[in-house]
């Protein structure tokens, strides 16, 4: 009810979903999508945020590997 047009397939893996993280996790980025959407975004626009969000970024040079010479 809270999350209308969701796919029924969708809302049975999360709600079988055994880890209670992944499961917030999931229903957050529902959240954050539905909040994207009413504030007038595209769905192009919501996925390249999504995107962003778990992009990871480029490990910093340097640290123990770098002194040891390696």
């Amino acid at each position: 009810q809270k999350y209308p047009g969701i796919d029924d397939r969708l809302l049975t893996q999360i709600i079988d979903d055994p880890d209670p993280q992944r499961k917030a996790e999931a229903l957050a980025t529902i959240d954050l999508a539905c909040e994207l959407m009413r504030q007038g975004k595209s769905p192009d626009e919501i996925l390249d945020i999504m995107k962003q969000m778990t992009d990871r970024t480029k490990q910093a040079k340097g640290g123990l590997s770098y002194l040891m010479g390696m």
